[in-house]
């Protein structure tokens, strides 16, 4: 009891810390943004105080992780290294899972069709069809990854990892991504996804690895709407069966390649005290 106390105690912190920065970046864009006079400047605004307001996440626990690991982390392990079959298997995990979870959202939306309303809106607000593309791929598949692996996979699960065993870090680290994303769909998935992602963080011993398969997730997000598009345009129609035949297909990929990864032996494999966080 002793030792979960300070773990749930700096990890209240953590929380605590985002959200007071979260709600005063919202009060000072939220005015700026209200202030746009069309629906384009509307959209203007918001997009670039996402951009601003994930940096400012990024370079404060960026700061904080970074401080943290300076405790722990021998100088030999600043040459650790992701072999590249963990690599390749981590940016599969990533392209494959991105259609692999499609499946999970048709399931969510037989159960809860209401709530695809609130996950439209959102998916068509970052959509490369809108003004300022590069700047959206940049926001949805560099930036926020990152800044969302520093802070849910570094800082957090780092710390709850201290104090509990890998499947319970993961799990409740897991159960907070998915209550970040503030919808009932993206929350489903995202709290699957990050309980994936902390435990390729755990295997890999280097927040690279979580962040390579983010990345490679959001990125297969506009892959999968390109070949919808291209299928589209040519008014190439897949029967249900053959869609749900690949998605199935995309899940055994995805499970066969964390099988992969988790038999992989790591270069200059590092005994827990030696680890980045645990």
């Amino acid at each position: 009891m002793k030792k979960w106390l300070p773990v749930i105690g700096y990890t209240v912190l953590a929380v605590v810390v985002y959200y007071i920065i979260d709600v005063l970046l919202s009060m000072v864009f939220g005015l700026w943004v209200l202030s746009a006079s069309s629906k384009e400047q509307y959209y203007r605004y918001t997009l670039f105080a996402n951009i601003i307001q994930k940096a400012v996440t990024l370079l404060v626990f960026g700061f904080w992780y970074r401080k943290k690991t300076a405790k722990s982390k021998p100088a030999k392990r600043a040459g650790k290294k992701i072999s590249v079959k963990s690599g390749i298997c981590l940016l599969g995990i990533g392209l494959f899972g991105q259609y692999a979870m499609s499946f999970l959202l048709m399931l969510i939306y037989l159960v809860f069709p209401a709530a695809f309303a609130r996950y439209e809106e959102l998916t068509s607000s970052v959509s490369l069809s809108n003004s300022y593309p590069l700047l959206i791929l940049f926001l949805v598949v560099i930036l926020g990854p990152v800044a969302e692996e520093i802070f849910f996979r570094g800082v957090i699960y780092g710390q709850l990892r201290e104090g509990f065993s890998a499947v319970a870090a993961a799990c409740i680290s897991g159960v907070m991504f998915g209550v970040y994303h503030k919808n009932l769909v993206q929350g489903i998935y995202a709290a699957i996804c990050g309980v994936v992602l902390a435990c390729l963080f755990e295997k890999t011993h280097t927040i690279w690895g979580s962040i390579i398969t983010h990345v490679m997730f959001n990125l297969g997000s506009y892959l999968v709407a390109a070949v919808r598009n291209i299928l589209n345009h040519f008014h190439w129609r897949l029967p249900a069966v053959y869609l749900f035949a690949i998605q199935i297909l995309c899940l055994v990929i995805v499970c066969l390649l964390i099988h992969t990864i988790r038999r992989e032996p790591q270069e200059n494999e590092l005994s827990r005290s030696e680890n980045e966080l645990f």
